[in-house]
């Protein structure tokens, strides 16, 4: 099974993940096929069971990779599409316009949301629509609502996500109708 984990923003992210099936042991080393992405072999490994330290640094690789398992015995074990690092990215906003004067419930998609975040604004360009109530829902989803001024110019409108220090734009994401 893949396990999907966020690009880190600054520090580098450390990850743990488990891989089960039989003669586990024999692996004594792995390396991951994206860049800059490291794993090790945690003591805690079993026959049945291969504990993975798995660091992640903010200029890792992104996209879907392969697990390559040297073995004490035999050739090297390559685990396919085993590991997908995601970047923070809005892929986008429904409904995607409002009229003037009125208040509408936004749900943002997106990957790598942080409910963590001290930061979490959510902007509208241009003038006449401001945004409130915005709640990071899960590492997918955060829902606002956009307060679209009665005099708000009809234009379509990018919109930008901050959470903690980074922001995403994505352009005219909204309508004004």
């Amino acid at each position: 099974q893949p396990n999907n984990f966020c690009l880190p923003l600054n520090l580098p992210q450390l990850a743990d993940a488990s891989i089960t099936g039989a003669n586990l042991s024999q692996a004594t080393g792995v390396t991951v096929s994206l860049a800059n992405v490291t794993a090790t072999i945690k003591a805690s490994s079993t026959d049945a069971q291969l504990d993975l330290r798995i660091q992640i640094p903010s200029n890792a690789g992104v996209g879907t990779g392969n697990l390559t398992f040297q073995r004490a015995y035999g050739g090297n074990q390559v685990l396919n599409n085993a590991i997908t690092i995601n970047s923070f990215t809005v892929t986008g906003v429904v409904p995607n316009s409002g009229a003037q004067g009125t208040q509408v419930n936004v749900v943002i998609s997106g990957t790598c949301f942080d409910a963590t975040a001290i930061i979490k604004q959510v902007n509208v360009s241009g003038l006449g629509v401001s945004v409130s109530n915005v709640l990071v829902v899960d590492n997918h989803t955060i829902t606002c609502t956009f307060d679209v001024g009665g005099a708000a110019p009809k234009t379509a409108r990018d919109v930008t996500v901050k959470l903690g220090s980074p922001s995403v734009v994505l352009a005219n994401a909204f309508t004004v109708v």
